[in-house]
């Protein structure tokens, strides 16, 4: 007997159609012949109406605080709650790198081509510095021994140019050998998500084909929404600090300082008390009891 839906995986089935449906709209009607911006806005369209409401989706630049840049990153995906572009002008977002959560790589049809350009952005991200320091892998296996910020990068597309015969073992190979080719480490990719096929892992070499309960585009957000929560508990603080203006000249002193706020004066029962517990805990008998 099948086991039924539950309401969440009915709500991501019909998101996934949608997601489906807004694609081949907005490609079927894109007068520039660009179909970039469609595709990426269905995606962004479908995050933002299913991630927590701390969570802020949109496409841009990341920066680091030695001014190093990524290029274009199709979609990014930063904590509001913590931080906020550097820039944001209606055109273009400039996020510190420190803000990056996760980045996306969306493609219309996954080619040796799109795959090349997918690694040599996440390539580009990975050479930013954080905190002044490098990237971790977003593993969950000795998570709390590595210090170094994670970041989920994933490369996703709607459709491949591999036939569907073994076509995620024959994909994840491609990825593999591009990934060698261009000197970026498999590890750097966490998903690589075909909405019409399946995800694999390049890594680990693990695929899944999920059934239409377990819809393509539910398992990968479950995997996102799962990176998200653990990775925004494990942050650092953000360091304003270090984007701050480098101010150029040397502070003048021109008048001389005015120390003109009022005293404080602690009220006497409190002096008395605080030299009582200093007493007791210099004395003899306090050090005997300690030591036994």
């Amino acid at each position: 007997m099948t086991k039924p839906y539950t309401t969440f995986e009915k709500l991501l089935i019909t998101a996934e159609a949608r997601l489906w449906a807004d694609f081949q709209a907005a490609s079927e009607y894109a007068q520039t012949g660009d179909i970039g911006d469609g595709r990426e806005a269905t995606l962004v369209k479908f995050l933002q109406e299913h991630l927590p409401g701390r969570y802020c989706v949109t496409s841009g630049e990341a920066i680091d605080s030695r001014g190093n840049q990524s290029g274009q990153i199709d979609i990014m995906v930063y904590d509001s709650s913590t931080t906020r572009p550097l820039l944001d002008d209606g055109k273009n977002v400039l996020l510190p790198a420190e803000a990056l959560l996760a980045t996306i790589e969306v493609k219309t049809k996954l080619t040796a081509v799109e795959i090349k350009k997918s690694i040599l952005g996440i390539k580009k991200i990975r050479e930013l510095k954080p905190w002044d320091s490098y990237w971790g892998i977003s593993r969950k296996i000795n998570e709390k021994m590595d210090s170094f910020p994670r970041i989920f990068s994933t490369i996703f597309a709607y459709d491949t140019d591999m036939s569907k015969k073994s076509w995620d073992s024959r994909e994840m190979d491609r990825v593999r050998i591009i990934s060698s080719e261009n000197n970026l480490p498999v590890e750097y990719i966490d998903r690589v998500t075909v909405l019409d096929r399946g995800i694999f892992l390049p890594a680990s070499g693990r695929a899944m084909r999920p059934n239409e309960a377990e819809g393509v585009l539910g398992v990968w957000f479950f995997n996102l929404v799962n990176f998200l929560d653990r990775e925004v508990r494990r942050r650092k603080p953000f360091p304003w600090d270090s984007y701050q203006i480098r101010d150029k000249k040397v502070w003048n002193q021109l008048l001389p300082p005015i120390n003109d706020a009022p005293v404080v004066n602690i009220p006497s029962n409190i002096t008395k008390k605080k030299s009582r517990l200093k007493a007791i805990k210099a004395s003899p008998k306090n050090v005997l009891r300690t030591r036994h």
